[in-house]
């Protein structure tokens, strides 16, 4: 095959060709930093994965079972899959107490997206130890304080989360035991409904901490603020609502389906 000519040394296509390689060259290197920066973001995560499972910040120690306590039921999973994996069985109690813990008999167990998630996925047993009991939410009454503990005493009514990495115990158990540190007081308001709280309410604070922190630092009030709450009539959307409006007292706008309307109008929104 051989390129007439004329075509040849046709000069606006002798100085298209430089033109064309390099724009393909600029996309190279787009597609390039793109990959880059998704093999940073993905190294980051698997960075903080492993700060979490190793950090004494975020790791609590795991109470062993109680080989002289009467069993109690729970519902476990052994194996990761869909919600026919979770039986009812007995298993042996959570001994009690290291200085720092509390002995807690559940009353009110939650589950969020985060639960069935895990159940769902394959994950190394330095994250999620099998046989495992499912949920981490919970509020119940103190039946038991470690040595060390302060703040707390037998028939205080708590509520708490407990952690979602290492730990083979589960919120869906007669009694769980916690380190005091991650448990609080049940409001009186709310009830045994506290249980549905520490994950929604913990992910409302710790996304709003920076923009309160940088308010705070230049002399600001949240007073008066406006702010957008997506999805308001989901639990954290909820949660975000009252605490917004209640606590901070800014003006709340949120999203919803018009028949959720009035939903997210009873705990605050103002739009």
């Amino acid at each position: 095959f051989r390129l007439p000519l004329s075509r040849a040394c046709d000069p606006a296509r002798a100085r298209a060709a430089p033109l064309l390689t390099r724009a393909a060259m600029g996309l190279l290197r787009h597609i390039a930093c793109v990959a880059a920066l998704h093999v940073v973001a993905l190294l980051g995560i698997v960075g903080y994965e492993l700060y979490a499972l190793t950090s004494p910040h975020f790791s609590y120690a795991i109470a062993p079972p109680d080989a002289g306590a009467p069993p109690m039921k729970a519902a476990v999973f052994k194996e990761f899959g869909a919600a026919s994996v979770v039986h009812v069985e007995d298993i042996q109690r959570p001994a009690c107490c290291a200085p720092n813990q509390v002995l807690v008999k559940v009353d009110v167990a939650a589950l969020n997206p985060v639960d069935f998630k895990q159940r769902r996925m394959p994950a190394p047993s330095a994250m999620l130890p099998l046989p495992a009991v499912t949920g981490k939410d919970f509020s119940g009454s103190v039946m038991q304080v470690g040595e060390g503990v302060a703040g707390f005493q037998i028939e205080d009514h708590v509520f708490g989360m407990l952690p979602l990495l290492g730990q083979p115990w589960g919120a869906f158990q007669e009694y769980v035991v916690v380190d005091a540190s991650i448990i609080a007081k049940t409001p009186r308001t709310a009830g045994s409904k506290a249980a549905a709280l520490p994950l929604v309410g913990l992910t409302v604070l710790h996304a709003l901490a920076p923009v309160l922190a940088k308010w705070e630092a230049a002399g600001e009030s949240s007073t008066g603020k406006a702010i957008l709450v997506h999805a308001g009539s989901g639990g954290v959307g909820s949660f975000a609502i009252q605490y917004c409006k209640h606590v901070l007292g800014m003006r709340v706008t949120t999203t919803t389906s018009s028949g959720n309307e009035e939903l997210v109008r009873r705990p605050g929104a103002d739009q």
